[in-house]
Order: structure tokens, then C-alpha cells, then sequence
């Protein structure tokens, strides 16, 4: 490992997340990848959730963007890999680092206790149906996990999240 380079990116790392703390409407700020296990090589990057109480407009996540994409770095939101953030919330509601890629989903979902029923197949099914099949059962699995949500955070409101997905609230 490049102590050095290693030494930049946590120093980064910080001054991002000193940035966003004091935005009241940030809950919490999560760094991933190689940087959070000092694993990091002459390609690595910052890789960071923020974790909002409520989602920031459009507008605002534009500017955040663009101040972002000036700086040379990247931001991804509003138009996410749906399943890698299906088993994002799963890693963090089983404590652990999410994979950076999908291949290995039925090997990670193995290991997690808490997850939708037949998460692997059925995100494997999506890949095989047309798209207007493919809607109803990839709304149906973001129900379930934030079902799932609801059931181990109860204290987080998965309502916003549901009203932008129109998705019908349900008991619980």
C-alpha cells in the first residue's frame, strides 16, 4: 500500500465528510471500498455514502454534482444501479462492506441473515423478463426490502423512498 496516497485519500475523506456533517439534513456519512480497509492501490478512489434524512431536491443534488465532477471526483444518485443498491442497504443492515460488483450476489446474500425471500433468483429473473414484465417483480423486491427496513430500523422512515417509487404504502 502508498502510505502517501493512502495518507491523501483519508485526508480527502474528511474534509468531505466535515463538509457534509454540518448540513443538518445528512444523517450520517459512510465511507466504503479500499479506503475504509487500507487497501488502497495507485487506482483507488473515495468511495462514500451520505445518508439523508430526507432526499436532497434535484436541484440540489445537481449542484452538489457539478461541484463534484469540477473537483475531478464523481457522484452517483437519482439514476442508481437498482440492485446494487438493493444489496448496499442489505450489507449495511447485515454490517458489512458491500461488493463493488453484482457477480457475486447469490455468494453474498448466502451470508446475510437478513434479506428479501429469494433475493438471488429473483434479481436473476430480472436480467431474463422483457422490460414490461420486469417492473412489477423489480417494485415488488424493493417493497420487500424496504419491508425489511421498516422491520429492523423502525426508527427510519422508508415513506419519502416509497412516494418517489409510488409504491402503495402498506401496513406493516
Amino acid at each position: 500500500m502508498n502510505q502517501d496516497y493512502y495518507t491523501e485519500l483519508r485526508q480527502l475523506t474528511d474534509m468531505i465528510c466535515r463538509k457534509y456533517s454540518a448540513d443538518p439534513n445528512v444523517e450520517a456519512a459512510m465511507v466504503t471500498g479500499s479506503v475504509s480497509l487500507g487497501q488502497v492501490d495507485a487506482v483507488s478512489d473515495v468511495d462514500m455514502m451520505l445518508y439523508y434524512r430526507e432526499l436532497p431536491s434535484a436541484e440540489i443534488f445537481e449542484s452538489i454534482k457539478e461541484e463534484a465532477l469540477a473537483s475531478g471526483g464523481g457522484i452517483y444518485g437519482y439514476d442508481p444501479d437498482a440492485v446494487g443498491n438493493i444489496l448496499t442497504v442489505l450489507s449495511g443492515l447485515n454490517g458489512m462492506i458491500p461488493p463493488g460488483k453484482i457477480k457475486g450476489l447469490a455468494l453474498r446474500l448466502d451470508k446475510m441473515a437478513h434479506k428479501p425471500a429469494n433475493l438471488a433468483e429473483r434479481v436473476q429473473q430480472l436480467w431474463l423478463l422483457p422490460p414490461q414484465e420486469m417492473v412489477p417483480h423489480f417494485y415488488a423486491i424493493v417493497d420487500d426490502l424496504l419491508a425489511l427496513v421498516e422491520a429492523r430500523t423502525p426508527h427510519i422512515s422508508t415513506q419519502p423512498v416509497r412516494e418517489r417509487l409510488q409504491l402503495r404504502l402498506e401496513q406493516r
